[in-house]
């Protein structure tokens, strides 16, 4: 809950309405500023996107693929980009034919039997 604020509408000088108001702002501005949302936006990201990064980024390296994606919207890390090229090199390493399939990761606490 927001605290109560001084009002402007009190019998008051112009100069305490501008001081309240000034006041007022720079108050709003700090409770904004201290409210935080999510800490980033996740990418959900398909197979088929995953396997355009890895390739891009086996052709060019991982800093020109992310500002390659930064330009097309897709804002990726460095880091992101070089798990997807190793997930990449892995599924690949482990089929012979075709493009590889990138397997799930399985997150979260084991399941109890």
């Amino acid at each position: 809950a927001a605290p109560l604020l001084p009002s402007l509408d009190d019998g008051k000088t112009p100069e305490e309405h501008k001081l309240i108001a000034a006041v007022n702002k720079k108050v709003n501005e700090q409770l904004s500023v201290a409210r935080r949302g999510k800490n980033g936006k996740y990418n959900r990201l398909d197979d088929e996107t995953r396997v355009k990064i890895a390739k891009k980024c086996l052709e060019v390296g991982p800093r020109n693929t992310s500002g390659f994606f930064r330009n097309k919207g897709l804002n990726l890390s460095e880091s992101t980009i070089r798990s997807i090229k190793k997930s990449f090199c892995d599924a690949k390493k482990s089929q012979s034919t075709g493009d590889p399939t990138f397997q799930k990761k399985k997150r979260g606490r084991p399941l109890l039997v």
